[in-house]
């Protein structure tokens, strides 16, 4: 009888050999079409026909081995993903319901977590944006120009930041326990936990 290792490593090697011979397929499916778009293409297009050799010879090898990676690369996550599940304490309808759209809580709690680098990144926005407005300008000099696009920076970003505050103020105060439902399934199986998101 086998056992769990040897198991594994059969299941993992199958998986291997399905991955190459999808990649070897699309390799051959591509570079076919390669070939026959070159040849109709030293026909029909002037340009590609009195172009040098070596780089026809270049795209010919660069499409086959370009759709072999692409296809291996695929589908190893795939396959990786379907040999984990089969020892994953997580279900796979938890898994898509990760790829359903976020709802407005999720949107604001996102914005939260990100603010700094919002503010951060408006600030070089209108920084980025004035300086494009003021060296349109011809009747102010250089100093003024970079004076007056960090003052706009400036003032925007202070903006924010004060929006921020009031937000800040504003919001809630929730005291949540969180719990780790997969930590609670695998430690105390038979226990209902209660999970606040």
């Amino acid at each position: 009888m086998k056992s769990a290792i040897e198991v594994r490593k059969e299941k993992a090697d199958e998986i291997h050999s399905g991955v190459i011979n999808k990649g070897l397929e699309a390799a051959a499916i591509w570079g076919a079409g390669g070939l026959a778009g070159h040849f109709l293409a030293n026909r029909y297009v002037p340009a590609y026909a009195r172009g040098y050799r070596a780089y026809k010879l270049f795209v010919l090898c660069m499409i086959p081995t370009a759709a072999f990676f692409t296809v291996t690369d695929v589908e190893a996550k795939n396959a990786d993903r379907r040999f984990a599940q089969e020892f994953s304490v997580t279900k796979s309808d938890e898994l898509q319901a990760v790829k359903k759209s976020m709802s407005a809580e999720d949107w604001k709690k996102k914005f939260w977590e990100n603010k700094n680098s919002i503010v951060g990144y408006t600030w070089l926005g209108l920084m980025s944006g004035s300086l494009f407005y003021n060296f349109r300008q011809k009747d102010i000099n250089f100093t003024q120009k970079l004076i007056n696009s960090r003052l706009i920076a400036q003032s925007g970003a202070l903006l924010g930041i004060a929006a921020l505050g009031i937000m800040a103020i504003n919001m809630p105060k929730e005291e949540t326990v969180v719990v780790d439902k997969y930590y609670e399934r695998i430690v105390n199986p038979e226990g209902n936990a209660e999970v606040k998101h």
